[in-house]
């Protein structure tokens, strides 16, 4: 039924229903009255004839008592029959102009809704450059500004939306497609996105030289839109340095120099672990500002190696230090590098995935491939969060040690800063 109906139904019925029934309560009291005024008639008559006391011309002076009761009982029956036909004459013409009442009114109220339910009906539609005519102060020209202030915003929304999925789009094409291929070095990444976009970054950056292969994983602080441009921005400055032949912490010191410039008034820091794998000495070096420890696990002692280090946050100052650090490393071993997405996933109880339990994943899934190994780890962190919803983005970087030659010295050292060449 359409809401034309319903309404002129509706006004019908609260404005005939309460006429009918005062009619009829009124004709009911009337008939009662009637009632009443008949049986008084019906005992006068009796007293004044009684059963037992001849009916003689004495007694009834004045003339027919009975007959002047007769037409009294005739005229109270006639009266209230007129009564109810004028009554009756009267609800209907109130009826008739109650419905014709109605039926205007609801052609006005539906003539009044039509526009604003064909702006809604275009709006829905996605187009937003229409608008309802505004020549009313009621409650009806407020929904109707309403509706035409809607159109304009929804159509920046719509235009923010489709520049965020561009966004979107062009953040996945910044993270590397696929891992280098290197003989004797299995790697592999993977970001999942809180949001559509985010800020977490891993890259390969270093792959010039085969015999040393750079990579880094970083967390820009917060996720969306803002981060995403934030991680673009480091990714562009680290992979131009990364050109430029030089150490690690030289490396980190000229991104966080020009970083913490362009950061100075928002104060939007980053953290960075950068790692390089040097084949030719059978040794890992890395600096790490502000970002997790990465893991160095050896299958065949069962233990871990937590590739620690100071260094603050990139964008905070820029006269910091990156003590860069290195450790031999041997076939069999593997690197695992992860945002704090990973291990700050929180499960309905309200507790954390935390190391211990991405040491165990690595550890169970020791012996599969550096793809296998980040989506057994990315499954873990997922399976172990439940129903609750990703409070953060998630970065896993799995380097798996094939065929090195072998080091000399398995005990993590500080290295100068000029000590390790460049590419």
């Amino acid at each position: 039924m359409r809401f034309r109906t319903q309404l002129l139904l509706l006004l019908l019925g609260l404005s005939v229903l309460p006429m009918v029934a005062v009619r009829t309560y009124g004709i009911h009291n009337v008939r009662a009255m009637g009632d009443a005024l008949l049986k008084q008639v019906a005992l006068v008559e009796q007293e004044s004839c009684p059963s037992d006391i001849p009916s003689t011309p004495e007694l009834l002076p004045d003339g027919d008592r009975r007959g002047r009761l007769d037409r009294l009982r005739s005229d109270i029956q006639r009266r209230i029959g007129r009564i109810e036909h004028l009554t009756a004459f009267f609800l209907t013409t109130l009826t008739l102009l109650a419905a014709a009442c109605s039926f205007w009114f609801s052609r006005r109220i539906i003539g009044i809704l039509e526009p604003l339910v064909e702006k809604a009906r275009r709006i829905a539609a996605g187009v937003f450059d229409t608008d309802v005519p505004v020549n009313r102060k009621d409650e009806f020209g407020e929904i109707a500004r309403g509706l035409n202030s809607i159109g304009p915003r929804l159509k920046d929304h719509y235009r923010m939306r489709q520049a965020l999925a561009v966004t979107t789009e062009v953040q996945r094409r910044l993270l590397p497609l696929k891992p280098p291929a290197v003989p004797g070095v299995d790697i592999d990444a993977m970001t999942l996105y809180s949001d559509e976009t985010g800020g977490d970054y891993y890259d390969y950056l270093c792959t010039g030289s085969a015999e040393k292969i750079c990579v880094t994983v970083g967390d820009v602080a917060g996720h969306g839109l803002p981060a995403a441009l934030l991680m673009a921005n480091v990714r562009g400055m680290l992979r131009l340095r990364a050109a430029i032949p030089g150490t690690l912490e030289e490396l980190l010191l000229d991104v966080n120099r020009q970083y913490a410039r362009d950061m100075e008034v928002s104060c939007q820091f980053m953290t960075l672990f950068l790692l390089r794998i040097d084949r030719q000495h059978g040794r890992i070096e890395w600096v790490r500002a502000g970002h997790n420890p990465g893991l160095l696990y050896d299958p065949d002692a069962g233990t871990f190696h937590e590739l620690s280090g100071e260094g603050s946050p990139l964008g905070l100052w820029e006269d910091v230090r990156f003590p860069q650090s290195a450790v031999s490393i041997k076939p069999g071993q593997i690197v695992v590098l992860f945002s704090d997405g990973i291990v700050e996933t929180r499960n309905p109880e309200g507790k954390y995935f935390g190391k211990d339990r991405l040491k165990e994943v690595v550890r169970k899934f020791a012996d599969i491939s550096a793809k296998m190994l980040v989506l057994s780890i990315l499954d873990a962190v997922t399976e172990f969060r439940a129903e609750g919803e990703q409070e953060d983005d998630m970065t896993v970087m799995a380097i798996k040690i094939a065929a090195l030659p072998p080091g000399k010295d398995t005990q993590e050292t500080r290295m100068p800063s000029k000590a390790i060449a460049g590419r």
